[in-house]
């Protein structure tokens, strides 16, 4: 993934150079004159399939530099991992930043702060000891800063790449207390800890 990401990044000047038009003896004085694309795109993480995780974001573009963005994601109570069923949702509000001049949002090297807030509900069943049974609810908040590269192909197909560090607290409350600290021992949570890689790809429609 982290090839991909730097492939796309470098990749940029030759994109860039087929999204800017300057007519022939242009000062250097003059404005810069670039061709903007599309305002919206809707996009879908493919990766996500494989925790069978439903992954979309929107985003919008605000002006040539900088865009705002929406995701949200959805797991089904169908899951199960090592001896834990979890269901649950997130949303990721993001504010991405692109500061090559020779194109415009939502092309190009972007980066990118975000929050992300999760919340599921894990169900432990031991296999080995009935006692420790039962169930409660994650939840985890926090944010990071991504890097990451986009294009639009005909101004219809758009593909994001993204790789950045996430910070998060988090809590989890099993519905009968005192098995609160039993359960967070034993369950190996899907969720990645207080610290961890966030990275992906998505692919998308502009309009």
């Amino acid at each position: 993934m982290l090839g991909l990401l730097i492939l796309l990044v470098g990749l940029s000047p030759a994109l860039a150079q087929k999204t800017t038009r300057q007519p022939p003896g242009r000062s250097s004085r003059e404005p810069r004159k670039i061709v903007t694309g599309p305002q919206n795109l809707l996009k879908i993480n493919p990766l996500s399939i494989f925790t069978l995780t439903g992954s979309v974001a929107y985003e919008r573009v605000i002006n040539d530099r900088m865009s705002a963005q929406l995701g949200f994601f959805y797991t089904p109570p169908t899951v199960k991992l090592f001896d834990t069923r979890f269901n649950g949702f997130g949303f990721t509000p993001e504010f991405r930043y692109y500061p090559l001049e020779s194109v415009a949002a939502p092309r190009g090297f972007y980066v990118a702060p975000y929050l992300r807030y999760q919340r599921f509900r894990l169900t432990y069943d031991d296999p080995d000891n009935d006692q420790y049974d039962g169930s409660g609810v994650f939840s985890a908040f926090g944010g990071g800063v991504l890097v990451g590269g986009q294009w639009t192909f005909g101004d219809r197909i758009s593909v994001d790449a993204f790789l950045g560090p996430a910070l998060n607290g988090f809590n989890f409350k099993a519905d009968v207390a005192q098995l609160d600290n039993q359960l967070e021992d034993r369950i190996k949570l899907p969720i990645p800890g207080a610290v961890s890689p966030r990275f992906g790809l998505t692919v998308g429609v502009a309009f």
